[in-house]
C-alpha cells in the first residue's frame, strides 16, 4: 500500500503539463518583421480589459512605421502567456508588430512576434529607423 502511495506521489510531483505552452519558432529580423508586419508602432499602453479570452490592449501611439491610423490603435492577444499572448501592462511602452486577424480586421500579436518592451527594442530600432508621429 504504501509503495503504491509513493509511486503515485512521485508521478503527481514529476508530470510537465506543456500541452497548452506556447511554441514558437525564431522571429525573423527586424527589417524582415516589419516587411512581413501588417502594422508595426512604438506605443504606451494606456489601457488593458480581458475579455472573452483576450487581452485587449488600447495604446497611445508615440512613433509609428506602418499600419497604423491616428494616435491610438487597440491590439488584441490571448489572455495568458502559456497560449503565446503578450501580457502587456498598463503605463509600459512597446515596440509592437501586429498581424491582422482576416475574418475580423483586428490588430494581433503574440510572444512569437518581434513585440518588446521599449528597453528591449534598442537593436530594433536601429534596424528599422526612427519611424515617424503619427496623424493627429
Amino acid at each position: 500500500m504504501r509503495v503504491t502511495m509513493l509511486i503515485t506521489a512521485l508521478a503527481l510531483f514529476t508530470c510537465t503539463f506543456d500541452a497548452s505552452a506556447c511554441d514558437c519558432a525564431a522571429p525573423p529580423a527586424a527589417d524582415k518583421a516589419l516587411e512581413g508586419a501588417a502594422a508595426v508602432f512604438l506605443g504606451k499602453a494606456t489601457e488593458v480589459k480581458v475579455k472573452d479570452g483576450f487581452r485587449i490592449t488600447t495604446f497611445r501611439i508615440k512613433r509609428t512605421w506602418k499600419g497604423t491610423q491616428g494616435q491610438t490603435v487597440v491590439v488584441k492577444t490571448t489572455e495568458h502567456g502559456s497560449e503565446c499572448g503578450y501580457l502587456f501592462k498598463e503605463g509600459e511602452q512597446y515596440l509592437v508588430y501586429c498581424h491582422r486577424d482576416p475574418s475580423q480586421k483586428e490588430l494581433l500579436t503574440d510572444i512569437c512576434s518581434r513585440t518588446c518592451t521599449k528597453n528591449e527594442s534598442t537593436k530594433d530600432l536601429k534596424v528599422i529607423g526612427k519611424g515617424k508621429k503619427p496623424a493627429k
